[in-house]
């Protein structure tokens, strides 16, 4: 054998090695629990571009063992690739969404604490206005549901 024959197989054997290290590395990512934060998508997409990049270099200069061996290189950069921007998009959008719903019940208690005032305000204003409509009278039944209907009424939206 010459020396070029010992450099192809060579060449062949560690690339072929290097494609099988790739595997701790998607085991990784898909066990990450926080979005694959110590991976870089960055490094990944630029290793798959080479990758890609020697396989069009390759197929012009006729090596086809260099074509397939970048080729598998390419598909196995790309996978982890795709793994990063999933892991990190499904982390980000879980994290948005909890975010949101607590922000969500802020919200809605904080509109139920101010409807409830504004609720007393309105009670409070509607026994004003029937207290000056019956000045001097003596406080009855009759008032009370006077001022319960106009509550129900200002609550409703149909205000007079």
């Amino acid at each position: 054998m010459t020396l070029a024959d010992y450099s192809v197989t060579a060449f062949t054997v560690l690339n072929g090695a290097r494609i099988v290290a790739y595997f701790p590395q998607i085991i990784c990512v898909c066990r990450d629990r926080t979005g694959a934060s110590s991976v870089s998508p960055m490094t990944w997409g630029m290793f798959c571009s080479a990758n890609l990049a020697t396989v069009f270099y390759a197929l012009t200069t006729g090596d086809r063992i260099i074509a397939g061996v970048f080729a598998l290189n390419a598909i196995a950069c790309t996978i982890i690739f795709a793994l990063i921007i999933r892991k990190r998009r499904t982390y980000a959008w879980s994290n948005n969404h909890a975010a949101g719903q607590s922000r969500s019940r802020q919200i809605l208690k904080s509109c139920q604490s101010a409807l409830a005032g504004l609720r007393a305000r309105l009670r409070v204003t509607a026994e004003h206005r029937i207290a000056a409509r019956h000045a001097g009278d003596r406080w009855s039944d009759a008032v009370e549901r006077e001022i319960d209907e106009q509550s129900r009424n200002y609550r409703c939206g149909r205000l007079y």
